[in-house]
């Protein structure tokens, strides 16, 4: 438990943490087993992981300017910078994606986005193409 560890809750985001270490902040963000780590000391962090993988054993963890993170790449190799990219996830979602897709749309946003249709004849999707969908709009 972080709390037991002197990490507060952020009052706005329940899977965020924070505590005080060497008068700079050492950040947790959290879905469900994915944990990212920040202090400006490496050392810290290293000791926080070292916290953890007593608590979970067998971490696989990432280190770098370059890391994944929940189909997201978060670059740091600019200081005092991040650069959030989900390209090659929605690439590798595009390629695996069972059926053929049609063609681009210049946006999603048309003057039909929020009309519901009347028309309850409309055929719905069968169940292995209703898990298909939810599938890959959950992963997004």
């Amino acid at each position: 438990d972080l709390t037991k560890a002197g990490f507060e809750l952020n009052p706005y985001d329940p899977c965020v943490a924070n505590k005080m270490v060497g008068g700079k902040q050492l950040t947790v963000a959290w879905h469900v087993d994915d944990l990212k780590i920040s202090h400006e000391n490496p050392a810290v962090v290293d000791r926080f992981i070292e916290y953890i993988d007593g608590i979970y054993p067998g971490l696989t963890i990432q280190r770098g300017k370059e890391l994944e993170y929940l189909g997201m790449t978060l670059d740091y190799s600019v200081k005092g910078e991040i650069t959030f990219s989900q390209v090659p996830y929605i690439c590798e979602m595009l390629e695996e994606f069972p059926e053929e897709l049609g063609t681009a749309a210049i946006t999603p946003a048309t003057e039909n986005l929020f009309r519901v249709d009347e028309d309850v004849s409309a055929p719905t999707l069968s169940e292995e193409r209703s898990a298909i969908f939810h599938q890959y709009v959950a992963q997004l």
